[in-house]
């Protein structure tokens, strides 16, 4: 069946590109099959995993060679790009230093890092594309906010039913908190279906006053969704993305909140074993029932907030040991695993240390760069409080920093993580859009006419009463 929907999309995707051309294409098809079809649904070709996004993106670059979008604006090589293609290179350096490289690793090499970040790069080359995708976004954000409160209250996933999709340790204890059941949507996991809310809620802001006095309801979907995955980092995202809002839409308020996030990381560092704490009571992990494992012979108190802590002295020599290109994989045998250590941390729940392990440093430098870049085109997109994407801006900055956080406690799986990377390509378009935009303002600057009528002859100095 799979086969048949993949052909079926692909189809689809040619029959509109002849119909409205690659822009319509890329506003409306591919940004729904970014946010709302399940990622799980493909078909894998060596090492190459076909899915929907893959295909849609693939075909668009193929009808791009014979239909180009064409555009007002010209394109510009920015920094971003740059960035983006060397975590490109990192990923193929540290396969062609293991000799893991295969006919197919090409392929899913763009897949995994190129293909999402291009396709925002190429959403964000006309304004009007931008507010085109986010109001078919704003439609999307009802829906899956639906679908997540429909899940949670009758414990019934219907895409996984229907396609017999069972996640074992999701149907026991893991996927249910306070009685009830986390919203996992079309993804694989509650905390991947809670980060992909977040990074959608700053379009349906976008588009909210296009739809008048309703324009709320999507956020306010968006908003209940993210509660309903019971996942904590999914909440600080949403948390983040709404005190963006206000720093940049409220100038006047830019201090207080600026200070506020400055105290809040104090005490998170300062406190750090009482946070971890509080975040494990939150979701029922009662100090009566410490169990104690070992960790390199010796015991150390576990929960599951706590695996996420202990991950890095578990893996400190191995970190030492990465070097530049890392071991080609953070689950293989190449990794030394620590004696007297309980498996379970051979789960690593944290982005920054499979990513270093997997890839290297070159790896983590490169991902942070780019993450880094991105950032910084947010913040001065979203500056200008009453610019025409300031609210698009400052909700994807507040998201994209949340999320760079929360990666030290989840996985950069690709259900969220290709929304982020696509999420880093229309910063690099917004950026290029502010850039040409400042320099349209100053070239009619420099070619107003000037002032007409009689121009006054201003007397001599030795005509001046005073001189």
């Amino acid at each position: 069946m799979t086969s048949a929907i993949l052909a079926l999309l692909i189809g689809y995707v040619f029959y509109q590109v002849v119909r409205d051309g690659t822009r319509g294409v890329l506003r409306t098809v591919y940004v729904i099959v970014l946010f709302a079809v399940p990622i799980w649904m493909m078909r894998v070709f060596g090492v190459f995993k076909f899915d929907f996004r893959a295909a849609a993106a693939y075909t668009l670059l193929v009808a791009l060679i014979f239909r180009p979008t064409g555009g007002s604006r010209r394109m510009q090589f920015l920094l971003g790009d740059l960035f983006c293609m060397a975590l490109w290179c990192s990923d193929v350096i540290t396969s062609l230093w293991w000799e893991d490289v295969t006919f197919t690793s090409p392929l899913e090499s763009l897949r995994l890092w190129v293909l999402p970040y291009v396709m925002g790069r190429l959403l964000a080359r006309e304004p009007e594309d931008l507010a085109h995708a986010a109001k078919v976004l704003w439609w999307v954000g009802i829906y899956l906010g639906g679908y997540a409160l429909f899940e949670a209250i009758t414990k019934v996933n219907p895409i996984n039913q229907f396609f017999s999709k069972y996640y074992w340790i999701l149907e026991q204890g893991e996927g249910y908190r306070w009685g009830m059941k986390r919203a996992q949507g079309p993804l694989e996991h509650p905390i991947f279906f809670g980060m992909l809310l977040c990074l959608l809620l700053p379009w349906a802001i976008q588009a909210a006053p296009r739809y008048g006095r309703w324009g709320f309801v999507s956020p306010l979907m968006i908003g209940l969704g993210i509660f309903v995955t019971v996942s904590r980092g999914a909440w600080i995202v949403g948390l983040m993305v709404a005190l963006a809002l206000l720093f940049f839409r409220r100038p006047a308020w830019r201090v207080p909140i600026a200070i506020v996030i400055v105290l809040a990381g104090c005490v998170v560092i300062l406190g750090q074993k009482e946070v971890i704490s509080f975040l494990g009571q939150i979701i029922g992990e009662k100090e009566r029932f410490k169990e104690y494992i070992q960790v390199k012979g010796h015991l150390r108190e576990y929960t599951g907030t706590l695996h996420r802590a202990l991950l890095s002295e578990v893996y400190v020599d191995a970190l030492r040991q990465a070097g530049w290109f890392g071991y080609g994989s953070y689950d293989n045998i190449r990794v030394p695993f620590p004696s007297e250590t309980d498996g379970r941390f051979r789960s690593i729940d944290d982005n920054y240390l499979a990513f270093q392990l997997q890839y290297g440093m070159l790896g983590i430098v490169t991902f942070l760069l780019l993450g880094g870049c991105g950032l910084v085109y947010l913040f001065w997109s979203a500056w200008n409080a009453n610019g025409q994407f300031t609210p698009l801006a400052a909700g994807l900055f507040g998201s994209c920093v949340g999320v760079m956080l929360i990666l030290n406690s989840v996985i950069f799986s690709a259900d969220f993580g290709g929304v982020w990377l696509f999420s880093m390509g229309v910063a690099t378009g917004l950026e290029r859009l502010r850039r040409l935009n400042r320099e349209e303002t100053a070239r009619e600057a420099r070619s107003d006419p000037p002032m007409q009528g009689p121009l006054r002859r201003l007397p001599s100095r030795s005509q001046r009463p005073d001189a």
